[in-house]
């Protein structure tokens, strides 16, 4: 019978190969666990695909014909995140943060979905080849708090934005004024603000005092605006309080319609006040 023979799994010193670790020197050579912790960030490198837009669209907004590399460039001329050092001198980028995945943060009150806004997270998904991209719905009791009107429950803003093809994650504690614990507990690397956001009347002086603290850490990133983008009017849409007007209104019997040739006396209508 013929002797098979046995693997050797000794482990001596003498016998582990530099392939079990991660070398700062070698960093094509990468251990087991790094190389699986890497197969989570393929689908984020992979080149997304997007439905062309029409001409009517390139033409009428401008962020419609930004491609990722004109996003990135923007990016990196405006902030020092990508390739400028604390003293704001450039640096060269190492190979493994070109190829890391950044974690990247919208806020909003997302409460009727328009064309600036998916604009904003399709940037923000794009500002770095590879991007994990939360966004952060304000909760019911954060915009009570703040005095922001909304016509949509959190519930349904939340379940708008899971369904939109930038994003990546949806987080349900969504403060309004963003501190560093919340940064640290999700473990988010930059917050992507609109340009222009500080003289928006629509923005709270409370929601720029977050973004303040963002900028001054170096963890904010711009995204721009899309113009002419006429969205939603909120006031056309249904509330509790229109959907119960409307119910008592289909259950209101109506008057019956009188003959042209009756001369008796139509009563006036009565009013509740």
């Amino acid at each position: 019978m013929a002797h098979t023979p046995v693997p050797n799994y000794a482990s001596s010193e003498s016998t582990i190969d530099d392939y079990d670790y991660d070398i700062i020197s070698d960093p094509g050579r990468q251990s087991l666990e790094s190389s699986i912790a890497d197969l989570g960030d393929f689908s984020f490198r992979a080149t997304l695909h997007e439905v062309p837009p029409s001409d009517e669209a390139k033409s009428t907004f401008e962020t419609v014909a930004l491609s990722a590399g004109d996003i990135q460039e923007h990016v990196s001329r405006n902030t020092r995140c990508a390739t400028q050092r604390r003293d704001g001198r450039s640096r060269s980028r190492g190979p493994r943060e070109r190829e890391r995945t950044f974690r990247i943060y919208v806020d909003g009150v997302f409460d009727g979905l328009d064309v600036n806004v998916i604009h904003q997270l399709r940037q923000a998904k794009l500002s770095f080849p590879s991007v994990h991209l939360l966004v952060g719905p304000f909760t019911d009791s954060q915009c009570l708090t703040h005095g922001i009107t909304t016509a949509i429950p959190h519930i349904e803003r939340s379940e708008q934005v899971r369904h939109l093809r930038w994003v990546d994650e949806v987080l349900q504690d969504a403060p309004v004024i963003i501190d560093e614990s919340f940064l640290a507990k999700y473990r988010i690397d930059f917050v992507a603000i609109e340009e222009g956001a500080s003289i928006n009347p629509n923005i709270s002086k409370d929601r720029l005092s977050g973004y303040d603290l963002v900028k001054s850490i170096g963890k904010a990133i711009p995204t721009r605006r899309t113009r002419c983008a006429v969205g939603p009017s909120l006031s056309l849409l249904p509330t509790p309080s229109t959907l119960d007007a409307l119910k008592v209104d289909q259950l209101t019997p109506k008057p019956s319609h009188f003959d042209d040739d009756d001369d008796s006396e139509i009563p006036e209508p009565k009013e509740d006040f």
